[in-house]
């Protein structure tokens, strides 16, 4: 990583003579020889990182904001189209040199982590216990943090923030550059980016950097805000979200999630036993909402944060993130991130108006396995047991009311009768919440028999309801086919081929009802090397 003072455009791929000329050559002449840095350096660099956090794979995550920071540079103010030929974006007016500027900032930012205290007699560099662990750690998501940030900031309010912006672009050409005078000007980005201010941000300092060592990859925090900050419902609501995070306003997470007068609006339809119980430290899966951001990244799905789509889809997040009716049934490595999971909701039946709990498809990280399979299904039936409600899938059949005949006020159901199928539908609602999208998974049969609409979905104030699921009922004709057609075709409702014996292999699981007898039993101790419980937060 180099550090170059230069600006200006590098424009010219041919030099004279014709001879290839670098585009980066105006940003990387004349480097100050007191900044030159061996590179023993960088690789004693990238060895503190990884004894500091030997499971967390921090250099991962640093090569991938790296590329990203670039990535988005070279774009910056571009429109691409799907599928366009040349030119290809490098070779586009001025991105280049924009290029060159984020290689010149990032590589500033990453030789902080680079340089070396102390030297001993052959001049080797002396790693110290400070230069590992949490320090470390921290070090490393400060810079990713303040540099995503600023990009936010950049993108955001550039002519509303001019000073934050000045003070971060004079630091990063400055020899005074150091960790310490990077914090500040964190704290004067981060209350720029929350209409605070950041002398009452830097007040703070202590909550600000126990945020940002608690979350695994905070830089993302910015990234989301960054890719959503045009929608006027999703600004403020995430400006909202991250002061909470970083304890920079009166408000807490768990308040958000229980006490938004939008969120009660669905709560208030259960009973305050059923909300204990949800709440309960002892409810199976986990409501914490580092887990609930990070699903989709994890699991590389359409939900992640840095995707080629945009806001397109990830903007449903909040619809996980600030619900308290949401949870995640989970299986996580020991630093948190997601081998397996489920989606689950709290929701209330269109027909009987009671509760039921809908877990969305199993999402595997790594490719399916039965192990991971067997562990969710244990998780359903325990949170089963535990609520006293019915836990649900896609392919699941609901039960009839003891009057089939009959709805509460306000109840309702759709009956359709197409291509040999006789259904009696039931939607499976969400009466309300804080948040303008969420996600719904795809049902078998949306286009076929008028299941339901899946993707991301939008609340009005017109319309604040929306549909999450829908199951057909009990007394349906063709109920039974329902269920049977889905058979083995979800994580769900797979049987493994052959019986688990003592050395090993899959396990029997004889599925009936929702999740079948042997979900019932302990999950077998072939889980991945370094599972740990999920934490049960309220």
């Amino acid at each position: 990583f180099v550090w170059g003072g230069g600006g200006g455009e590098a424009e010219g791929w041919e030099a004279e003579g014709g001879e290839a000329a670098s585009p980066f050559h105006a940003h990387f002449e004349g480097v100050p020889e007191e900044w030159e840095r061996d590179s023993s350096e960088v690789a004693y660099m990238l060895d503190r990182i990884a004894r500091a956090g030997p499971e967390e794979k921090v250099i991962n995550s640093l090569l991938y904001w790296l590329l990203d920071s670039w990535h988005r540079a070279i774009g910056h103010g571009e429109t691409v189209v799907a599928y366009a030929p040349e030119p290809f974006l490098l070779r586009r007016q001025g991105a280049a040199a924009r290029l060159s500027g984020e290689l010149a900032a990032t590589g500033r930012l990453v030789e902080l982590c680079a340089s070396c205290g102390a030297y001993d007699e052959e001049g080797l560099c002396v790693v110290t216990e400070d230069d590992v662990g949490d320090r470390m750690l921290l070090q490393v998501k400060q810079i990713e943090t303040t540099a995503t940030l600023m990009a936010s900031i950049r993108s955001a309010c550039a002519e509303s923030c001019p000073v934050v912006l000045s003070q971060y672009d004079a630091l990063l050409r400055s020899p005074q550059l150091s960790l310490s005078t990077l914090e500040r000007v964190e704290f004067d980005a981060l209350g720029a980016m929350l209409d605070l201010e950041g002398s009452f941000v830097a007040s703070r300092a202590e909550a600000v950097r126990s945020a940002l060592l608690e979350w695994r990859n905070p830089e993302l925090l910015f990234r989301y805000y960054d890719d959503n900050r045009q929608d006027e419902r999703m600004a403020p609501l995430i400006r909202r979200w991250l002061r909470a995070i970083f304890q920079l306003s009166g408000e807490t997470l768990r308040e958000i999630r229980r006490a938004s007068a939008a969120n009660r609006r669905h709560l208030d339809m259960f009973s305050e036993e059923v909300l204990e119980r949800w709440y309960a430290e002892d409810c199976p899966g986990t409501s914490q909402t580092k887990t609930l951001f990070m699903v989709g990244e994890d699991a590389g799905s359409c939900l992640r944060v840095i995707s080629s789509e945009g806001s397109r889809y990830n903007k449903a997040l909040m619809g996980y993130v600030l619900q308290s009716h949401v949870r995640v049934l989970v299986v996580t490595d020991n630093v948190g991130r997601v081998m397996a999971r489920s989606v689950i909701r709290l929701l209330l039946r269109s027909d009987t108006r009671e509760p039921v709990i809908f877990a969305d498809p199993m999402f595997f990280t790594l490719g399916f396995s039965y192990e991971l399979q067997a562990e969710l299904l244990y998780q359903a039936r325990a949170l089963q047991e535990h609520m006293g409600v019915p836990v649900v899938h896609a392919c699941s059949v609901l039960a009839a009311p003891p009057e089939p005949g009959s709805c509460p006020e306000g109840g309702y159901v759709r009956r359709v009768t197409e291509l040999d199928y006789d259904v009696v539908w039931v939607e499976l609602l969400e009466c309300d919440g804080v948040a303008p999208y969420t996600y719904s998974e795809e049902l078998p049969y949306d286009e076929l028999l008028q299941q339901h609409t899946a993707g991301v979905l939008t609340r009005t104030a017109e319309q604040p309801q929306l549909v999450i699921a829908v199951l057909p009922r009990s007394d349906s004709p063709s109920a039974d086919r329902y269920a049977r057609e889905r058979q083995g075709l979800t994580g769900w409702t797979i049987v493994p081929e052959k019986p688990r014996d003592d050395a090993g292999g899959t396990r029997t699981n004889n599925h009936r009802s929702y999740f079948g007898p042997a979900t019932a039993e302990p999950p077998p101790d072939s889980l991945p090397e370094g599972f740990v419980a999920p934490a049960l937060d309220g």
